[in-house]
């Protein structure tokens, strides 16, 4: 008697063990396994996004133009919220670059995947070309690179729903939240001056190479560059003269206006490589303008 019930425990022994190691081999099959990401490998993907957001917002923006919505408010709308997008990502790769661990960055990563979200709703919602449908998938791809990256929910999901409202970049945002002395926005504007500098002769260089070289169109597109350099410059020589209050609102207005007609251009035709990054950089730094100065940023329709 004894021994049978030697054997049974025995064996309900090892049965027990075998369903513990059972249990521990697939949870170590289940578990994701951590990937761990360099920050040369995060700047790649956070470069692709931010050209890829470029030229998304550019097709969308054509297809807007050429469909029933051309005028109306909803157009205005879906402007706004690509607009917000673009501004998203810009400012991730500002920040990301000033950051010593990408880590640090998991908020404004957050905040791409907020207007990303709004973006895939609105995409969503009606057909805008094979185009625009096409890069929007593409660049929805990487931008759930960049969830997994942060470990963050994927474009769509449900803890994104009404955060982005698509009105303000938060550019902007952070702007409105700080103090800036008055030699912080000294050097900022100093850096807007010398950008576009920078861009206008690149830009004028660009043109000569082109097959826009001495036509009206080149003419045009040079003047538009040279009243952005001139507002820049009237602005740093107001801000010299006054407080750092309010009093250069204006003047800042000008440049704002100005380099929304720039972008437009820009975004009219490719213009190259260089020319493209050159505006990027200094578009970035225009849009921290506006949010010192609480104005609406590049591209914004109260520019039109």
């Amino acid at each position: 008697m004894k021994g049978k019930f030697f054997k049974l425990l025995t064996f309900l022994t090892v049965f027990s063990a075998i369903l513990i190691l059972t249990n521990v081999s697939f949870a170590q099959r289940r578990r994701t396994p951590t990937v761990s990401y360099s920050k040369g490998q995060v700047e790649q993907v956070l470069r692709r996004i931010e050209e890829k957001t470029d030229r998304f917002t550019k097709v969308f923006d054509e297809a807007l133009d050429d469909s029933r919505l051309d005028g109306s408010r909803a157009e205005e709308n879906y402007t706004d919220l690509a607009r917000k997008l673009e501004n998203e990502t810009d400012e991730l790769r500002r920040e990301f670059n000033r950051s010593d661990s990408y880590a640090e960055n998991s908020p404004n990563a957050r905040s791409v995947l907020n207007a990303a979200t709004d973006v895939d709703r609105i995409m969503k919602r009606r057909n805008y070309g094979r185009q625009a449908e096409s890069l929007w998938l593409n660049l929805r791809n990487d931008f759930n690179t960049l969830a997994r990256i942060y470990r963050l929910p994927a474009v769509g999901a449900s803890s994104y729903r009404g955060v982005s409202t698509g009105k303000v970049s938060n550019v902007e945002r952070n702007s409105r939240g700080r103090a800036f002395s008055k030699q912080q926005i000294e050097d900022l504007l100093k850096k807007i001056e010398e950008g576009t500098d920078a861009f206008t002769k690149r830009f004028d260089e660009t043109l000569d190479d082109s097959r826009l070289n001495g036509s009206r169109a080149e003419e045009n597109y040079t003047d538009r560059a040279r009243d952005l350099e001139n507002a820049a410059d009237e602005l740093r020589r107001e801000f010299d003269h006054n407080d750092p209050g309010g009093e250069n609102r204006e003047n800042a207005s000008k440049v704002l206006r100005a380099a929304t007609v720039v972008d437009r251009i820009m975004k009219s035709r490719n213009f190259g490589n260089q020319t493209e990054a050159a505006w990027l950089g200094l578009r970035t730094d225009i849009n921290l303008l506006a949010g010192i100065y609480r104005i609406p940023t590049v591209g914004s329709k109260n520019y039109r």
